[in-house]
């Protein structure tokens, strides 16, 4: 044993030292901004919309002008103010409830009091809520302008503002010539959090992040708080493929500029109308500052990133680098926020900004130490920004390459480093992700994309999208599709961005490796003609797939900063990393640490307030949801309850276990909707229906999430009606739309509306081999199929009926449902598995329905679909009201989690049962489930928006204003002037006109899916006689028949083990 434990430390300490060994070889490059990789030539790549814009009205200035200049010089610019407008739409925000416009009064609001509004003499700023607003601008001459705005953002929302423009009522360029422009918010560390300037050695300022501390010694991440300051920026491309401002054509005279509203509100000061600028080098602006006075003395000022003072996400929060023990700070024991950005700084246009103070006028370099080890192969790009401006266009593009070490980067060029002229005082530096010389290749692999995924659909027209292995499909030879010569120019395409993205980088990387595995693809198709392009149609399909995981690779440009040191040119810069013995003795002691410190505790905040209880709370959710909650807990909970909280993180399948074995939590949050009732029944989770403010609290909720955990049933002593959670998330069905492959085949009035209109959809879809998604389970899984549940409650069935006692699937409307739904697969061949994810981005399946949770993936995982795709409520069935009229009914079933109050310890203490109901009050309430989904989509962006259940928060969130309509609307919560009666209940109803040109009043809303004694085995059953229908294409009513008799045979046994009434027992209702 004790030999076995000497060799295992000799093998780690060799270990250690050939890692220390390896980082010692490996070069540490001084960057300079000058570093600018090969030009790519854009003339040999796609013309964009924005190129087509500027040529179209070049061509028109010329025709009309002849020799007069394109880019006339203002004297001064044009400006108009926010209060101003001459029209605006006279509708309704995002909330369906604010008007579109608002008028803020400057004298009410501080931060408003130096506003460009208020500086010329105006007394109100325009929110831009919804709807549309215009303004009226008198240009002298015609020609290209530039547009920049002055705004505020208007605080409570969490995402960057987004707007339409057009110009005298004309679209200009982008998807359907819709230009969207981005207007970023800004953000700060909280204030508990304090940014610390020490002058106290005259020659060397240090500007630090003091951060709070937990109980178990470390920083605590600060939350982000909005900071609506005035903000300026021009419309620019906020996809990285024009770095300078848009230039737009206006005619002499009057014009009139409308901003849309797509996202989000925004105030705002001022619109401006400026000359082109020119453009400024180093040279110039060093003839620009020669001659002022040089600085005296050596002197540095340097700034923690960490204590960035704003930037514009929340994502971009301080963190932790523990790779360097030169990164400050650093502790081997316990976790410090030393750094700043990381693989979060890497969206395009996202941007940070440092304060930093130098002592004197004079000449200063800009230096800082910063990390690429993420995307291997490339490089990193950002815009340098001084007291917000790009002083020369060499800080357009500054770059930062791969490397596994820290870098020390100058600011400079290749013969010398950038000298700024700053004058005593405070100034801001500013950094913001740009694509540079990748923004040419970026905009060429998407249009290949596009062009390669219309080959595809246009391929599978021939060969379907499961070809015969042993036909000849002499694609060839078909006129019509011209498939040689579109696969020679891809692949000619293909080669030329491989060989650009390895001249910018200087190195290959695994990003051309996957276009060469493709352009090795496409020249077999030219050797044989094409002839096994129908055998390898799946590859040649994921390959384009991997074109587009590419889009998104060459979109993101993460960089992580330790510190920016503003200094004298004299100034003797320190190393970025530690030397040999310094970094092996690092490494054994951050080795033998791990074994005793656990860096991943959350530890608490201590408390000034009176702590009455302390109760333990279990999740599922992973550690950044954990933080958030326990920072939230620490700075809200706590101190208003007195209560603390012990949150753990644990596994799904331990709560039961350890609830039985009686060392499980007070409380369980984000527990799966089919859990709560089945525990419930053993005796496992409290009834929160007997406190006595249940009923107002519930009133935050849908009647169908509260439904999913409500236990109705009668026995000898009357009805009972017993509750064991809160709802957390909700999510139902939408109907996704590919709208630019609609467009393409002529179909965009055939989106459908109901069911009947979906096959008749589907013959058009198929005569294009292409398909309609609906979500189907895997085999054996147990759940229910959403698309018949659906089915079946827009039908006017129920899951189960007579209390709750038998199945409901034996009556007609049941059987109608899974007759219709078996027929999508049985007469109308829809795929009995699909992702839908990839075939909605290949475009094979242009429509489905799923989740609505789908909208997030889809935002992150296909970016080049922006603007290409909608979503609509799901279509609905034919049904009649009490009054004998036909309407349609969009019901959607739901699923989501709740939060559960263990029963074993509420019943033990009267105070922790209390203590536990506050908290799940606290956890579903509105402002706590706003701001949780506000902090989780401000660190892992909007994949991660929050599917909460609370219908105001849902809301609150950031949503595109359309987008946000469709979901309120299919949720049931978008009122209506109209109302038809159902089951004695008045429901809002829309009148939308269906294909056939009939008007019929359509009412939405959401149905939860009950949980009983013994529902588990109804998914079961469902399944299996679903399986036997598509499989062996047996009877469907005869089927469901006969598993339907099972699932009433089980929760008969179930129901007797609970000592519940059985089906046909007498019973008190």
């Amino acid at each position: 044993m004790k030999k076995t434990r000497k060799i295992l430390i000799f093998c780690i300490a060799c270990a250690f030292v050939f890692s220390a060994l390896s980082s010692m070889f490996k070069s540490t490059v001084k960057l300079t901004a000058d570093e600018s990789p090969v030009s790519t030539g854009s003339e040999s790549y796609n013309v964009s919309d924005y190129e087509k814009y500027i040529s179209e009205k070049t061509d028109a200035h010329v025709a009309k002008y002849g020799d007069q200049t394109l880019t006339p010089t203002l004297a001064s610019p044009v400006v108009i103010l926010g209060q101003n407008y001459t029209t605006d739409y006279n509708g309704v925000a995002a909330d369906g409830f604010s008007p579109a416009i608002k008028e803020l009064s400057i004298a009410e609001f501080d931060q408003y009091q130096n506003s460009e509004t208020a500086k010329h003499g105006g007394d109100k700023l325009v929110a831009h809520l919804g709807g549309y607003v215009s303004y009226e601008i008198e240009v002298p001459e015609s020609g290209f302008y530039t547009l920049y705005i002055n705004y505020y953002t208007y605080s409570g929302f969490s995402s960057a503002t987004e707007r339409k423009l057009s110009i005298n009522d004309e679209m200009l360029f982008g998807k359907d010539k819709t230009a969207t422009f981005v207007f970023s918010r800004v953000w700060g560390n909280d204030t508990d959090d304090i940014i610390q300037l020490d002058t106290t050695d005259a020659n060397n300022y240090l500007t630090q992040l003091v951060p709070l501390i937990d109980t178990k010694g470390n920083d605590v991440k600060p939350l982000q708080r909005e900071n609506p300051v005035l903000r300026k920026a021009y419309f620019k491309d906020d996809m990285g493929y024009t770095t300078e401002p848009y230039q737009f054509y206006f005619e002499k005279g009057m014009n009139t500029i409308t901003l849309t509203a797509v996202k989000e509100c925004v105030v705002i000061d001022k619109i401006s109308v400026l000359s082109v600028a020119e453009e400024k080098t180093y040279a110039d602006y060093k003839a620009e500052v020669a001659g002022k006075p040089a600085t005296n003395g050596i002197f540095s000022s340097r700034v923690e990133g960490e204590a960035a003072t704003s930037k514009s996400s929340p994502t971009l929060y301080p963190t932790t680098d523990r790779t360097s023990s030169m990164t400050y700070p650093s502790s081997y024991t316990s976790t410090k926020l030393n750094a700043i950005g990381g693989d979060n700084w890497r969206v395009l246009g996202d941007w940070i900004t440092w304060e930093v103070e130098v002592p004197a006028d004079g000449y200063y370099n800009i230096s800082m130490r910063a990390k690429q080890s993420t995307v291997r192969g490339m490089y990193s790009n950002r815009i340098v920004y001084v007291d917000g401006e790009v002083v020369f266009d060499e800080l357009k593009q500054t770059i930062f390459s791969y490397s596994a070490d820290w870098q020390l980067v100058t600011l400079g060029n290749q013969d010398e480093s950038f000298e700024f002229y700053l004058e005593k005082g405070v100034h801001t530096i500013s950094m913001e992700v740009t694509l540079g010389d990748y923004a040419a290749l970026v905009e060429e692999i998407e249009d290949i994309v596009d062009f390669l995924n219309n080959l595809y659909l246009e391929i599978i027209k021939f060969t379907t999208t499961s070809p015969d292995a042993g036909r000849d499909y002499e694609l060839a030879n078909r006129t019509e599709l011209d498939l040689m010569n579109r696969l020679k120019e891809a692949r000619a395409r293909l080669e030329t961005v491989s060989k650009a993205i390895s001249d910018i980088s200087g190195t290959q990387s695994d990003k051309t490796g996957v276009i060469d595995t493709f352009v090795v693809q496409l020249k077999d198709f030219e050797k044989d003609n094409a002839r096994s392009l129908p055998k390898r149609l799946g590859t040649f399909s994921n390959n384009i797939s991997s074109l587009g995981t590419i889009l998104s690779d060459l979109r993101e440009a993460p960089l992580m900063i330790d510190y920016i040191l503003v200094h004298s040119p004299e100034y003797e810069l320190p190393k970025a990393n530690e030397g040999f013995f310094k970094g092996l003795w690092d490494g054994i002691v951050n080795f033998f640490c791990s074994f005793f410190i656990d860096y991943s505790s959350i530890g608490s905040l201590e408390t000034d307030s009176e702590t009455k209880e302390t109760i333990e709370v279990w999740m599922t959710l992973g550690r950044d949801q954990a933080n958030v909650i326990r920072r939230l807990i620490d700075e809200d909970f706590t101190p208003k309850t007195g209560v603390q909280v012990d949150l753990k993180l644990t596994g799904t399948d331990v709560l039961l276990k350890a609830t039985l074995a009686g060392i499980g939590p007070n409380v369980a949050i984000n527990v799966d909707s089919s859990l709560p009732v089945n525990y419930g029944l053993r005796n496992a989770v409290y009834d929160i229906s007997q406190f006595d403010d249940y009923e107002e609290v519930a009133k935050q909720f849908s009647n169908s999430a509260n439904g999913q955990f409500t236990f109705d049933w009668c026995g000898a002593n009357g009805r009972n009606v017993e509750v064991y959670a809160l709802p957390e998330k909700e999510i139902f069905l939408m109907m996704f739309v590919r709208d630019d492959i609609m467009e393409k085949y002529g179909w965009e009035d055939k989106i459908p509306n109901t069911w009947d209109e979906v096959i008749d959809l589907v013959a058009d879809l198929q005569a294009e081999s292409l398909q309609f998604y609906l979500p189907v389970n895997e085999e054996g899984a147990t759940a229910l199929n959403s698309i018949f549940v659906s089915l079946l409650y827009q039908m006017g069935g129920e899951l189960y009926i007579n209390n709750n006692k038998e199945t409901g699937l034996l009556l007609e409307e049941g059987m109608e449902a899974f007759e219709t739904w078996t027929e999508f697969y049985t007469l109308y061949s829809f795929p009995s598995y699909a992702s839908f994810i990839n075939r909605f981005r290949s475009g094979e399946m242009p429509i489905g329905i799923s989740y609505y949770e789908t909208y997030n993936t889809l935002s992150v995982f296909a970016p080049e679909l922006r603007g290409s795709w909608s979503y609509y409520p799901i279509p609905g069935s034919y049904r009649t009201d009490d009054n004998g009229n036909t309407y349609i009914d969009h019901t959607s079933t739901v699923a989501g989690t709740g939060a559960v109050i263990l029963k074993e310890p509420a019943l033990r203490s009267d105070s922790q049962r209390d203590a536990s109901w506050e908290f799940l009050k606290w956890w579903t309430s509105t402002n706590i489930q706003y701001r949780f989904g506000q902090e989780m989509e401000g660190i892992l962006g909007s994949a991660a928006r929050h599917t909460t259940a609370n219908i105001q928060a849902l809301q609150q969130l950031a949503w595109p204003a359309d987008d946000l309509a469709q979901l309120v609307k299919q949720w049931g919560f978008l009122d209506s002037e109209d109302h038809i009666t159902v089951n004695g209940q008045q429901i809002a109803s829309f009148e939308v006109a269906n294909n056939d040109g009939k008007v019929y009043p359509n009412i939405y809303g959401v149905h939860q899916m009950p949980q009983i004694a013994g529902s588990y085995i109804t998914g079961r059953e469902v399944e299996n006689a679903f399986r036997e229908v598509i499989n062996n294409k047996v009877n469907a009513k005869e089927t469901l028949y006969e598993y339907a008799n099972n699932i009433n045979n089980e929760i008969d046994r179930k129901r007797g083990e609970f000592g519940l009434p059985l089906a046909g027992e007498d019973e008190e209702d």
